[in-house]
């Protein structure tokens, strides 16, 4: 394939989205080093990562035991009904 068959971006129609993705975290035996505050040296708390990302993605960056994570546009009975 060259690289002019190979589409630069992909364009979703909102319907297309993902409505719920996969926490890899959330299986892991052995869980990831936490996130550290470059000042502090210390693991990355909600409030150190507020000014940098929003509040819905900071729950999914922090979240190391839920295994499906909706996207917050969806809802419960789109999940309910997949599995």
């Amino acid at each position: 394939m060259n690289e002019q068959t190979i589409p630069y971006k992909i364009y979703l129609e909102e319907d297309e989205m993902p409505k719920y993705w996969y926490n890899l975290r959330a299986d892991m035996k052995n869980k990831p080093a936490p996130l550290l505050n470059p000042a502090t040296l210390k693991p990355m708390t909600f409030e150190d990562l507020q000014p940098v990302f929003c509040d819905e993605l900071i729950e999914q960056e922090l979240d190391d035991t839920t295994p499906y994570i909706l996207n917050s546009r969806s809802n419960y009975n789109y999940i309910a009904k997949a599995f």
